[in-house]
């Protein structure tokens, strides 16, 4: 899968969820035996995951969670 249309993917999702001024580490998995992805995408903050298929199509969101603050 092109590196381009997965962040053409994930920027869909994360566009309302996630803010343009904060630095996220993401990476992608593919699905073993699928055509499908897992994208990830995180801050000191929240945890975003999403599965798509080639090419960024069908995007879903799987996991979006606020990460709990150690007192």
């Amino acid at each position: 899968m092109r590196s381009e249309a997965v962040w053409d993917a994930m920027h869909v999702v994360m566009e309302k969820l996630l803010e343009d001024n904060k630095v996220y580490m993401g990476n992608q998995i593919q699905i073993s035996g699928t055509s499908r992805c897992y994208g990830i995408v995180a801050d000191e903050e929240y945890l975003l995951v999403c599965e798509y298929g080639c090419d960024g199509t069908d995007p879903q969101i799987v996991v979006y969670k606020r990460r709990e603050k150690l007192s």
